[in-house]
């Protein structure tokens, strides 16, 4: 999982948390964190700064997760669906499918779903 995503993933409560105990649980330095906390507010991901007390997203979110949306989906289609992969980005989701196929082996019959936050491509 890309770091940026871990870091969302550590914001996602919406509670703070300081530059020193994000890079200590992502194992990198505090601007390192500085510099993902950057991009992500570039790809439009808004967060609060507040001296002394950290970072935080202006309220809780719920990632995609890949287990948990299988878990759910069980119930309903588990004889329908092979396979999910949940991607925080993916320049081409067709050529990611087909890759994945030619990758695995993967029969027509199988059904695959790939669920993404953004496209890049």
């Amino acid at each position: 999982m890309p770091l940026r995503h871990r870091l969302l993933k550590l914001l996602a409560d919406g509670e703070f948390h300081s530059g020193e105990a994000l890079g200590a649980a992502l194992g990198v330095s505090r601007m390192a964190i500085w510099k993902h906390l950057k991009v992500l507010r570039e790809l439009g991901v808004d967060f609060e700064v507040v001296r002394g007390k950290g970072y935080r997203l202006p309220a809780s979110i719920e990632l995609l997760d890949s287990d948990r949306i299988s878990s759910e989906l069980a119930r309903l289609t588990a004889t329908h669906i092979d396979s999910i992969h949940v991607f925080h980005e993916l320049d081409s989701t067709n050529t990611s499918l087909v890759t994945f196929a030619l990758q695995t082996l993967v029969l027509p019959r199988i059904s695959l779903i790939f669920i993404l936050r953004s496209q890049s491509n």
